[in-house]
């Protein structure tokens, strides 16, 4: 029986081994032949810039393709707004239309228009979802003619003062200071104009002393037109002598000594 075990084993080929079979005659010849491997690492494949030169072109026609897109979302709601409806806004007009068209008459900063921006939206009530942005144009839109009133009033155009200050919205926050204002100013102008008829006849009398006093009390007026013009029209009209009707008679002679509105002047005994 064949001891196997003391058969040499065969050795297991490796993958760069293999047999040869070779027939000599009656004699087959095996040879055991090994292939030459490069033991050089494989090169590896030279990676293209292919994606790089592709990224750089996509960034550029992404930002031309968003740019483009913006301006056609906002050509589409410009052509949604009502530029030509403004003039002829329907009763049924939206809130947003309303405040649109609004601001848009506001833009020119004229009178009637501004007039016509606070009509449009000054009755909205805090229940309107753009009630509390539409409050800070209609303070701002009533402070515009609030501020012309004030420059009006120390012009001394009481009148126009009066009519710019009645424009102030009654929902906007300078309603209240603008009433107030408006009573203020009726109030000085009768008691201005008082003053100045009460000076006219101390002056006509030859009172030096009492229309001196009568010019003093102008510098408590808050108007600047009462406090300052007026005040030094009556000043000067005292220094020159001036008389309700004309000029004192040459023959007549006044020496007037300096004064101011806040110091005392001692006149010379008559």
């Amino acid at each position: 029986m064949l001891d196997t075990k003391r058969l040499p084993r065969q050795k297991r080929l490796t993958p760069q081994e293999s047999l040869v079979t070779q027939h000599q005659g009656n004699r087959q010849i095996i040879r055991l032949t090994s292939r030459r491997v490069n033991s050089r690492s494989p090169t590896p494949p030279k990676r293209s810039n292919y994606g790089g030169w592709r990224l750089s072109l996509f960034v550029p026609i992404a930002a031309i393709i968003v740019v483009a897109g913006a301006g056609i979302s906002a050509l589409w709601l410009l052509q949604r707004l009502p530029w030509q409806n403004c003039q002829n806004l329907a009763p049924m007009a939206s809130d947003s239309e309303r405040f649109y068209c609004a601001q848009l008459a506001a833009q020119s900063g004229r009178e009637d228009d501004l007039i016509a921006a606070i009509a449009l939206v000054e009755s909205w009530d805090s229940d309107r979802p753009l009630y509390w942005e539409v409050q800070k144009f209609l303070d701002g839109w009533s402070d515009q003619f609030w501020q012309q009133a004030e420059e009006q009033i120390h012009l001394g155009n009481l009148s126009e003062a009066l009519r710019l200050a009645s424009l102030v919205s009654p929902r906007s926050s300078y309603h209240a200071r603008a009433r107030s204002a408006i009573a203020a100013w009726e109030e000085e102008w009768a008691k201005g104009e008082e003053l100045t008829h009460e000076f006219d006849l101390a002056l006509k009398s030859g009172n030096w002393q009492q229309s001196l006093a009568i010019a003093r009390r102008f510098s408590t007026f808050e108007s600047k037109y009462w406090r300052e013009e007026r005040a030094d029209a009556l000043m000067l009209r005292l220094a020159r002598g001036e008389k309700i009707g004309g000029i004192v008679n040459e023959e007549e002679e006044f020496l007037i000594p300096p004064f101011s509105l806040n110091s005392p002047t001692v006149f010379p005994s008559q």
